[in-house]
């Protein structure tokens, strides 16, 4: 039977072998977190309950979007709306505060409707908030 001898340099490769074992805790993936060990990255918006508009007015919807570990680019979007009332498609890189003009034109349909803010980015979930839209006469 033939043994190893173990010299200092044998030793310190093992040592070495097994720190970077551990370091990269065995290769294999971890899940809820990112690289390094930070959490994924995600976007959220907090969105009003209500809002009110006038026929032949504009208010403004404000979209606060939260990030965590998320620097680029967040598209918003409002769908749903009552018929004649209209919204711009935004994005953002950076200010995390929108004001979003929603349109009511002088024949908008009269009621309450809920509305679907929906916010995307790459590589992050998709997220959504509503609001009850309310359209009152001029």
């Amino acid at each position: 039977m033939m043994t190893m001898r173990r010299t200092p340099a044998r030793l310190l490769l093992s040592f070495c072998s097994a720190l970077a074992l551990v370091a990269c805790n065995g290769d294999k993936a971890t899940t809820g977190s990112a690289p390094g060990g930070f959490p994924p990255a995600t976007i959220q918006i907090s969105v009003p309950s209500s809002l009110a508009v006038r026929q032949g007015a504009t208010v403004s919807l404000e979209v606060n979007i939260i990030r965590t570990n998320y620097t680029a680019t967040v598209f918003v979007t409002v769908t749903g709306l009552p018929n004649g009332v209209t919204a711009p498609s935004v994005s953002s890189t950076s200010n995390n505060q929108l004001l979003i003009p929603l349109v009511a034109d002088t024949n908008a349909v009269l009621g309450s409707k809920s509305v679907t803010v929906n916010a995307q980015g790459t590589d992050v979930p998709f997220v959504t908030g509503t609001v009850s839209l309310t359209v009152s006469a001029k």
